[in-house]
């Protein structure tokens, strides 16, 4: 009784320090005015898949299943990547050792999360069915900044509303997301047909949720662009963890966290086989919002603050050269997303009131410029202790 009331009063401190950091985020608290971005010089040469586990509750990320729904549950979850992977990079938001990453958005659901992680800064936004991104993207940054061809820069998603968060201006990149037809380069592009093919596979074997496609036929568009174009910049988009969260089958649930887990692990094989780009290459993981507590496990909103505690992982596994990523300090949000992705490209990051910060370091190996920091909130709002 008495370790449940302390576990109970350690989460409503999480729930607390959640809604204070969110809010805080959310106003600008903190932030610094600065100048317009300019581009860097030079090209970093460096590669990035990103990746986001939809709805993926920080408890099965951290590797936790919830045996009291699902009492054969496997004792660990993500055993490639907790074991192989993250000694690789650094991970954010790990409670179990008094870090807490968090969303940015006051709503606690995807779009407003996708608005923002692709913008760098929290965005007008209050549900899932809000307008296209209306600020350029880090996607179209890259474009632009680096001078890559529109294939160079490309998206695969299972929900098609990602369509309307990773880019302002249609067609500025590569996207394919949900049961859309993927475009096609040219007539005899290999990716671009077998993408289409598996677009068709999928609109005869679709979820049991709306405007969206099983992520295996993702997974599997995304391996073949990848194979076939060597993208600087790609970004997958998976879904099924929330589209079996809202169907409240725990058990697939956990079947998709366990693909997730088999899939990174394909990844960084494949990488290895690539030579070159696949040194340069480097991995993001996160979520876009995690989940209720308990039997709230099947919902996120801002009246379960808990979901709004996620995570990530950011490392290059394969580099010669270690690429250093900062510790964790304070509060980690999807603000930091953006300005990470362009230091790795090395692109003066993004800046403004309220945007994140890099947390790529420098050369020296300290953390990153401090010019753009968001104070410390964890220490204002500290969790009751265990």
């Amino acid at each position: 009784m008495m370790r449940r009331l302390l576990r109970s009063k350690r989460r409503f401190g999480l729930a607390l320090m959640i809604t204070v950091g969110v809010v805080a985020v959310a106003l600008g608290y903190g932030g610094k005015p600065a100048p317009a971005s300019q581009v860097a010089a030079t090209d970093s040469g460096r590669n990035v898949i990103l990746i986001t586990w939809d709805g993926v509750r920080i408890d099965e990320f951290l590797g936790h299943p919830d045996l009291g729904l699902m009492p054969d549950a496997p004792k660990q979850l993500l055993p490639y990547f907790w074991h192989d992977l993250a000694p690789l990079g650094q991970v954010y938001g790990n409670t179990e050792h008094g870090d807490y990453m968090t969303i940015a958005n006051l709503s606690f659901i995807s779009m407003p999360a996708y608005l923002g992680i692709f913008a760098g800064s929290p965005q007008l936004c209050e549900d899932n069915e809000c307008p296209r991104q209306s600020t350029p993207t880090f996607l179209e940054r890259l474009r632009l900044g680096l001078s890559l061809s529109k294939d160079q820069v490309a998206t695969f998603a299972s929900w098609e509303g990602i369509a309307r968060a990773v880019e302002s201006e249609v067609g500025a990149t590569f996207v394919n997301a949900g049961q859309v037809d993927a475009p096609v380069f040219v007539s005899d592009d290999p990716a671009g047909i077998a993408t289409q093919e598996l677009v068709s596979q999928s609109k005869k074997d679709p979820p049991p949720w709306s405007d969206a496609r099983f992520d295996r036929y993702t997974w599997r568009g995304a391996m073949n662009y990848l194979d076939q174009h060597q993208p600087r910049l790609l970004y997958i988009s998976l879904d099924d963890a929330d589209g079996w969260g809202h169907q409240v089958e725990y058990g697939h649930y956990v079947e998709a966290l366990q693909n997730y887990d088999q899939w990174l692990k394909g990844l960084v094989d494949k990488l290895a086989t690539m030579g070159e780009y696949g040194r340069q290459t480097c991995i993001i993981v996160t979520t876009d919002h995690g989940r209720g507590l308990g039997h709230h496990w099947s919902t996120h909103s801002n009246g379960h603050p808990y979901s709004g505690l996620v995570m990530m992982y950011a490392g290059c596994p394969l580099a010669s050269q270690p690429v250093a990523f900062a510790p964790p300090s304070g509060i980690t949000t999807h603000l930091d997303i953006r300005p990470s992705i362009e230091a790795l490209f090395g692109l003066e990051p993004h800046q403004c009131w309220l945007c994140g910060r890099s947390l790529v370091a420098q050369g020296d190996g300290k953390k990153p410029d401090a010019s753009n920091e968001r104070p410390n909130l964890r220490a204002a709002v500290r969790p009751a202790a265990r």
